[in-house]
């Protein structure tokens, strides 16, 4: 049952109710080559911690202990590659480091390369307002 655009009616189907969902913590996407995205970044948690800011992270699975050990709060969306868990896990994750205060958020942007992918990078996007750092 596919819920017109512009009805109230409320939909049954997870995830239709926020596809739009934007976290209180500002989100920035990181897009870049795996290796250099990946210390770029850490080199932002860095940075903010030593300001005494907390900093999230919503990471892979295989990418998340080295946030924790950067000192961010990490949410962990799905194993690589899994973007079917991804797509699943991206509002809870959202919603979990905006509940555990981080002044922050940062995260991979997701390729769009395919329909799964296009429609979690659109909501990746929507919920970074378009704030994207693209790292060579």
């Amino acid at each position: 049952s596919h819920t017109p655009a512009g009805s109230t009616a409320v939909s049954a189907s997870p995830g239709q109710l926020d596809t739009h969902y934007a976290p209180k913590a500002p989100l920035t996407l990181y897009d870049g080559p795996s290796a250099p995205r990946l210390a770029r970044m850490l080199t932002e948690v860095a940075a903010h911690t030593a300001r005494g800011e907390r900093v999230g992270a919503l990471v892979s699975t295989e990418e998340a202990g080295a946030f924790q050990r950067a000192g961010a709060v990490t949410a962990t969306l799905a194993p690589e590659g899994d973007l079917d868990a991804a797509a699943a896990r991206l509002y809870a994750c959202l919603r979990e480091l905006d509940a555990s205060g981080v002044a922050r958020i940062i995260a991979p942007a997701i390729p769009a390369d395919d329909r799964l992918g296009g429609a979690l990078a659109d909501r990746l996007t929507r919920a970074a307002s378009g704030r994207i750092i693209t790292v060579d």
